[in-house]
């Protein structure tokens, strides 16, 4: 006797087609400019038409797809705007003659992309997420518990999606990537200068004045081994801080369900990376971000499943400490909730011994990083000159440090300024705030003790970032480790019924799948750069024309590190060799030396000095980072007194 199978396994192939269509085609209504209001409706009521004429009867699931198809259409309008005028402009720059039809070809090429990264990662959520079986033993994964959920994602599986979705973000929007000439920002080229000039015998803060931890140096001076002139060195070391981030947030998120976390979890990780406070990457909250992430996971496992901490965790606790206090300091102010919550929680449950029993694994941990550190720069002689620049200089320039229109009105709001940063900073990164917002929610009505511990470390985090006057465009990055804590509310929405056809169960996940494929595509700030020449870039500009001289020599002359010293592999010859956002007793005056007594061949200059003396200018480029004008100066042959 056959047994009938369940009309929810009755898969073939051309069903499988029919829902990369689907999934696809939902993403190119969405890239369409939503001003065209009519193309928008035809394309909407073409994709209903679809939806209820289709044979495999999607009609009866029509109250569950109007919900899936709503949010799925929510998670990809985030990117929609970005997309939009991104791909707009790199089309009438590539293709001139086309530019009419600019809009056009954006929704070709976005039905291309959202296509083809459909078949991409469903191969991908089918080969590694998904143990091979017969369908009639197949259970739908969002039904599963959390016993059987852990058999089916294996540790093997995690690995493989959280390295496939590092190296998808890193590659696209971060600009060590090879897919970008360079990292125009000053800060990596900050720390590629001082990176390589360790191996010259030239040590951070003695020789070259720089602010940041010593380990950010370390790991850039290791980047110089694999590329002395570029930055793709770092873009292979930045993928195992993206993998570990995600890997342990992933963690953590599954120790609050029972559900299948691909289809949203690729989209809301990479929100992380394609948000305006990312920048062009390479910045030490990047770095802090995987420690952080497993700082969090340890603390949530202890709250959710009353296990006491072991020693390997204490001492793994301490090396997170230890590399964030010389990564950048003042991100240790994260750890202060942390410590805290989990004593009095472990003073109500009698636990105290317990707590101090960790904290002496913590310093364990916290001593195996820093007692290197502080050998190492104590062997050299630059250890009071670390701490003079990194802990000294830091709390007092940067912490009191005001804006430069503001340098002059003491009378100030604090509370104004306040305000000012916080809403500036939240209109520009709205998904940010929006996921922080649902995060805490979603840990509210899960586990309340999970949510005061989530709201004091954002509370935390959210002082750190806005308690100065100054508020760079980067800092609310550092909120960005929160991000994948918003993904809980989202799986409401999925298929709550055992009825469901598994048929719009892979429509739903391939969709939010393809969505985060195009978001790591189409997201990112930095998309227009990846197609500007070299020679738009005052780094390679002015290379060209420095590389033509015999050994020179190399000075940013009031101004921060362009990169110029990255590209050409020229090597500093005084401390102070840029300039710096804090004011620093004897900065100018180094400066200022080394021009009088002409001891470098080539200056860069900003439009604050356009004119040096002693000095020709040979060729100028406006920035495209920052809109404004870089000169490049050449020292005058003795006894040229033409300006």
């Amino acid at each position: 006797m056959m047994i009938k199978a369940d009309s929810s396994t009755q898969l073939n192939k051309g069903s499988e087609y029919f829902a990369l269509f689907l999934s696809s085609f939902c993403f190119l209504i969405m890239i369409v400019p939503t001003h065209n209001m009519m193309r928008y409706i035809l394309l909407y009521a073409l994709f209903m038409l679809v939806v209820l004429r289709n044979p495999l009867h999607l009609r009866r699931l029509w109250t569950l797809s109007k919900s899936s198809v709503f949010f799925s259409l929510l998670a990809l309008a985030l990117g929609v705007w970005k997309f939009t005028c991104a791909w707009n402009y790199n089309v009438s720059v590539l293709l001139p003659s086309l530019s009419e039809h600019a809009q056009l070809i954006t929704a070709l090429i976005g039905l291309l992309l959202a296509f083809l990264g459909s078949f991409f990662l469903a191969s991908i959520i089918d080969a590694f997420v998904e143990k091979p079986g017969n369908n009639k033993e197949r259970i739908n994964p969002i039904q599963l518990s959390r016993d059987n959920e852990e058999q089916k994602l294996t540790k093997r599986n995690d690995i493989i999606i959280c390295l496939f979705m590092a190296v998808a973000v890193i590659t696209i929007c971060n600009m060590c990537s090879p897919l970008y000439p360079t990292n125009p920002w000053v800060s990596p080229a900050c720390y590629h200068t001082v990176g390589k000039s360790l191996w010259s015998g030239m040590m951070p803060y003695r020789d070259l004045y720089e602010h940041k931890g010593p380990l950010m140096y370390a790991l850039h001076s290791i980047a110089t081994l694999i590329s002395y002139r570029s930055f793709f060195g770092m873009y292979l070391l930045l993928i195992p801080f993206a993998f570990f981030f995600f890997y342990y947030s992933r963690k953590t998120i599954r120790l609050f369900t029972n559900q299948s976390l691909e289809p949203w979890f690729p989209v809301i990780c990479v929100g992380a990376y394609t948000i305006k406070a990312y920048h062009t990457g390479d910045s030490a909250e990047e770095m802090a971000f995987p420690f952080m992430a497993y700082s969090i996971y340890v603390a949530f496992r202890y709250l959710k499943n009353d296990k006491s901490f072991s020693t390997s965790t204490g001492v793994a606790i301490g090396v997170c400490v230890s590399v964030i206090l010389w990564t950048k300091f003042n991100l240790l102010f994260f750890y202060v909730p942390w410590f805290l919550f989990l004593m009095v929680d472990m003073l109500q449950k009698n636990r105290l011994r317990h707590f101090f029993c960790m904290l002496k694994n913590v310093f364990w941990g916290f001593l195996a990083v820093t007692f290197p550190i502080v050998v190492f720069y104590a062997a050299t002689g630059a250890l009071a000159s670390m701490i003079d620049v990194y802990f000294l200089d830091n709390l007092s320039s940067y912490l009191l440090m005001r804006p430069l229109d503001d340098v002059n009105n003491e009378n100030t709001s604090y509370l104004l300024n306040l305000f000012g940063n916080i809403s500036g900073h939240a209109i520009h990164n709205m998904p940010l705030f929006v996921m922080l917002i649902l995060g805490l929610f979603a840990y509210y009505k899960t586990d309340k003790r999970c949510f005061f511990l989530l709201a004091l470390l954002e509370l935390a985090v959210f002082i750190l970032v806005f308690v100065k006057y100054v508020v760079f465009v980067y800092y609310p990055f550092l909120l960005a480790v929160f991000i994948p804590f918003g993904i809980l509310p989202f799986f409401n929405i999925q298929f709550r019924s055992k009825k469901v056809c598994s048929l719009w169960n892979k429509v739903f996940v391939v969709t939010l799948s393809a969505a985060g494929f195009a978001l790591i595509l189409c997201g990112t700030n930095n998309l227009n750069y990846m197609f500007l020449p070299k020679d738009e870039y005052v780094q390679f500009r002015f290379a060209k024309t420095i590389m033509k001289e015999e050994n020179p020599t190399l000075m940013n002359y009031h101004c921060q590190d362009q990169g110029v010293f990255a590209v050409t592999g020229i090597l500093p010859i005084n401390r102070f060799y840029c300039d710096f956002n804090n004011d620093i007793p004897g900065k100018y005056e180094d400066q200022e030396r080394v021009v009088k007594q002409r001891l470098v061949d080539f200056l860069i200059s900003n439009d604050n000095c356009p004119i040096i003396p002693g000095y020709t200018c040979i060729d100028s480029l406006k920035s495209f980072m920052n809109d404004r004008m870089f000169y490049l100066h050449r020292k005058r042959a003795v006894g040229n007194r033409t300006k």
